[in-house]
């Protein structure tokens, strides 16, 4: 979306995130480090829950939900609490 001269300022939108269901957390994720594009990650132990976040070139952040359950076996999933690459709301 442009503004009113024209411009196009990523992250100024109507639309902070969206949020889907995915599959094959590690498959995606090593599909985004393919592809060069940044990248967060988080578990949500207690939810059963993997995430991965990623921008759109828009600024349009993606979360991307996998829940633990419909993962293949032998899954690994996010690095870790201690991952520099670990999702902080506000902070990607």
């Amino acid at each position: 979306a442009y503004d009113a001269d024209g411009q196009f300022t990523p992250g100024n939108g109507a639309i902070d995130h969206l949020a889907v269901s995915a599959q094959d957390f590690d498959t995606m994720k090593q599909t985004v480090i393919d592809y060069g594009i940044d990248y967060r990650e988080n578990d949500l132990p207690d939810a059963r829950l993997w995430q991965l976040f990623v921008k759109d070139p828009s600024g349009i952040l993606f979360e991307l939900n996998f829940p633990t359950d419909d993962e293949p076996d032998g899954a690994k999933g996010p690095d870790g609490p201690n991952s520099p690459l670990r999702y902080i709301p506000g902070k990607f």
